[in-house]
Formats: C-alpha cells, sequence, structure tokens
C-alpha cells in the first residue's frame, strides 16, 4: 500500500527538502499543497492523505488559521498530522483549537513537544 503524503506549509526550504527526501521512498507518495484554504481542503478529500506535514514558517495568524480545514478531514479520516515548526511556530499552531489533541497525539510534535503527568 502507498503511503500519500500531502506536504504544505510556509517553509519552502523545508518543504522542498522533505518531497526530494520522501520521493525516494517507494512506500510513499509525497505531493505539496500551497497554503490557500481552498487548496487545502480540496486537496485533502481529492487525494486522501495519511498523513499531513504542515512546515510552518512565518505565517501570519490568518495563514495559520487557514490549517482548521484538516479539522473536516479528521473527523471523516485517520489522518497523522506532523508539525515542523520552531518554538514561535509551533506556539501559534497549537493555538488552533480542535486540531490540537495534545497527548492523545494525533498531532505529532517534532521539535517541540507537549508534557503532561
Amino acid at each position: 500500500m502507498i503511503l500519500k503524503v500531502m506536504i504544505t506549509g510556509n517553509n519552502r526550504n523545508i518543504v522542498s527538502e522533505l518531497m526530494q527526501k520522501i520521493e525516494h521512498d517507494t512506500s510513499c507518495s509525497p505531493f505539496a499543497c500551497p497554503v490557500v484554504k481552498g487548496r487545502l481542503y480540496h486537496s485533502a478529500i481529492s487525494e486522501r492523505p495519511r498523513v499531513v506535514i504542515i512546515c510552518i514558517g512565518n505565517e501570519t495568524p490568518e495563514e495559520i488559521r487557514m490549517y482548521d480545514v484538516f479539522r473536516e478531514y479528521q473527523k471523516l479520516n485517520h489522518l497523522t498530522i506532523i508539525v515542523v515548526a520552531n518554538d514561535e511556530g509551533m506556539s501559534s499552531f497549537a493555538a488552533i483549537p480542535d486540531l490540537t489533541e495534545c497527548c492523545s497525539c494525533r498531532v505529532r510534535y517534532l521539535r517541540s513537544c507537549c508534557t503532561t503527568s
């Protein structure tokens, strides 16, 4: 089974690097998607990725809110979201209600990790 991976975000360097690395993995089918709400939602529905990698890079609060389109998709399908960000970007992303399900781990933190007891 081929794993579909959507890669999005304003950090174009990381998006490009991930695309190059994942393209060489024969078990994955990566595709990039620009940070445009309609395109994100349409790509999620039409491509049906199992993994979304969001590469945060200087997004405005409005751009961060565009990722809330994955809430509905998460309800319909099993979806793993991976966020690549510095601490500031992670804080902005974590502020999206209902998308970040801290420690039930549908959202995987690469750089920052939530800590609960």
